[in-house]
């Protein structure tokens, strides 16, 4: 590169922001406006509000959640309590212990557990009398997930404590998910007399548990109880993070999982047994699985797809490629992503005509084209960093990243110090891509 072209994409980068301080886009509505859209009833603006609450994190705007976080309805509690853990512990402290006097227990939980974290006796105290309290299954649930790792012997004892024979799977599955997490040794004596209960869910979500805490023993138990044409798929999901991301599933379990694929059981959502199967490279599965790759639910040919990449011999190419023209969006980019993870990058156009032209699977689209990280990806990157989908947007700025620091390892353009912010308007960040097009023009025939 001559000397006036590098002084050309040098004078660019400064004026795209390389300088300076990145600048801060667009909160489209005032914080307080933020916190009411949050609360609110429209779930799609709650979400708008959400995302650009946890992108800017105001100050102005942390008051004003911990006085009105505890009195929405909870989905909205979830948002709000994610975007004030994204402050800094110094300032959430105070709200933590405003929250447990709160009416509601999700917020109590989630507050002690946070004060429990930080070494507060009162977080403690106030989860273990919360618990000794009627919680309804889906607060617990969602509580819970925030005490992950939380290993305070008092929390452990009041978590084990609502393990009973009566207890409702809504609250089994979290409980025991739970219990495994921070090892409690004393859980399987609790938890062992469950097998014999005369409820085919309670046997399944024990025997999960058991199997899952070294007892390979109860294997048999865990088939027999997925086989058991009683098992409801929400029982089953209930115990799906106790068989995922631990030891290999067991060769009879992996057989009954394959006897619900095989037979469709009714009311059940087949991916998510499906991926299970794949993650183990099940070659007995390999067939089934194949006749779903045209399921009239795309999630399920999908998930099927995925799955037999995984399997040896699941998949030759040439039965990829063909799914590059198939109808399914999703499936053309699931199945171009395979190849270029084979150095085949034969998909490339079908994911750009996705990303460009596609209504459901845009964003899986922009993810896949930054993993190509190639010269011929970045303006359609680029342009979509304009899409009216947040979604989208956010893809797209990551995988323009991950692309310009391929090609231009010592000198590229961090999108963010140009004002981009994916969580802005499009018309707030239509100058920002204006810098990043600029910039592109002169650094694309770059020779390093």
């Amino acid at each position: 590169m001559n000397a006036v072209r590098r002084l050309a994409l040098l004078c660019l980068s400064v004026a795209a922001g390389l300088t300076a301080a990145p600048v801060v886009c667009g909160l489209d509505e005032d914080p307080a406006g933020l916190v009411r859209t949050l609360g609110g009833d429209d779930v799609q603006a709650r979400y708008d509000a959400y995302r650009v609450l946890l992108a800017q994190h105001p100050p102005e705007a942390l008051p004003l959640l911990a006085k009105a976080v505890p009195a929405m309805p909870l989905a909205a509690q979830t948002f709000g309590v994610s975007v004030v853990q994204g402050y800094p512990a110094a300032v959430t402290k105070a709200v933590y212990e405003r929250w447990l006097d709160a009416d509601g227990a999700y917020v109590r939980l989630v507050a002690g557990f946070q004060l429990a974290r930080a070494g507060e006796a009162k977080g403690v105290a106030a989860v273990v009398e919360t618990l000794g309290q009627p919680v309804a299954a889906d607060v617990l649930s969602l509580a819970l997930s925030h005490a992950y790792g939380l290993r305070d012997p008092a929390i452990v004892k009041a978590v084990r404590g609502l393990v009973t024979a009566d207890a409702p799977p809504a609250v089994l599955g979290p409980v025991l998910y739970h219990l495994q997490s921070v090892d409690d040794r004393e859980a399987p004596r609790v938890v062992g007399p469950l097998l014999s209960s005369a409820a085919v869910a309670t046997r399944m979500l024990a025997a999960a548990f058991l199997w899952r805490t070294g007892d390979e023993a109860r294997a048999a138990e865990l088939a027999a109880a997925i086989a058991s044409p009683e098992l409801t798929y929400d029982t089953f999901v209930r115990a799906n993070g106790l068989l995922s991301n631990g030891p290999r599933l067991p060769e009879p379990v992996l057989a009954a999982l394959l006897g619900i694929v095989e037979g469709a059981r009714e009311g059940w959502f087949l991916s998510v047994v499906i991926e299970h199967l794949g993650r183990w490279g099940y070659a007995k599965a390999a067939p089934a699985l194949r006749k779903l790759l045209d399921d009239a639910q795309p999630a399920v040919g999908k998930a099927a797809f995925e799955a037999l990449s995984r399997i040896p011999g699941g998949l030759t190419a040439d039965a990829v490629r063909a799914i590059l023209t198939g109808a399914d969006e999703a499936r053309r980019v699931a199945a171009a992503d395979l190849l270029r993870r084979a150095d085949d990058r034969t998909g490339f156009d079908a994911v750009v005509g996705v990303l460009r032209t596609g209504t459901k699977a845009r964003a899986e689209a922009a993810r896949v084209l930054g993993a190509f990280r190639t010269r011929a990806g970045v303006e359609p990157l680029v342009d979509a960093l304009l899409d009216p989908d947040l979604s989208v947007r956010a893809a797209a700025e990551t995988g323009l990243e991950q692309t310009l620091y391929a090609l231009f390892p010592y000198r590229r353009l961090d999108v963010a110090t140009t004002g981009y912010r994916a969580a802005a308007t499009p018309e707030a960040n239509r100058a920002a891509v204006d810098r990043v097009r600029a910039w592109w023009v002169v650094a694309k025939d770059a020779d390093w």
